[in-house]
């Protein structure tokens, strides 16, 4: 059995393993998705399958999915086309001002761009922090994109001087 690992949106191959595992029977193998390699950033879009001898390729299946029929001397290629995932960066305002506009369909590994900082009456807005604790800073010009995120603003309270006359 050839696990085929295929870019869905170029064709780029990304890589294969090969192994036999079958049930007790000696005739099936279900594939699921916990053994698949998966290359940072992509998700299984579809699978297709075929006996390597003839070339005729299967339909296109679903995880997980369950082969039938495969002997142990037959050469079957799994071909597991992948696709980019996509990202949303969600800004919080913490309660004060009005957030920028999510940026969605942000790419894996991505940088993204600083947003105009928001405003309130009364209070600084200091930075964009990774998490609602805000201990660590989002660097705009290093820091990339892996997941959905939330970016939590930090805002300082003004100081005002008031002179009685």
């Amino acid at each position: 059995l050839t696990l085929r690992y295929i870019s869905e949106d170029n064709g780029e191959y990304l890589g294969d393993n090969t192994y036999i595992k079958f049930d007790q029977s000696g005739t099936s193998y279900t594939l699921n998705e916990s053994e698949l390699l998966k290359p940072a950033g992509y998700k299984v879009a579809n699978i297709q399958f075929y006996d390597a001898d003839s070339e005729n390729k299967g339909e296109y299946k679903t995880l997980p999915q369950t082969i039938d029929g495969i002997t142990i001397d037959s050469d079957i290629i799994v071909d597991i086309y992948y696709e980019h995932e996509f990202y949303t960066v969600t800004f919080v305002p913490n309660g004060h001002g009005t957030a920028p506009d999510p940026i969605e369909h942000v790419g894996y590994n991505t940088k993204i761009s600083k947003p105009d900082n928001p405003t309130d009456v009364g209070y600084t807005f200091d930075a964009w922090y990774k998490d609602a604790g805000l201990t660590e800073k989002w660097d705009f010009d290093n820091d990339t994109v892996t997941e959905n995120t939330n970016l939590y603003a930090k805002w300082d309270g003004n100081e005002y001087e008031v002179t009685f006359i």
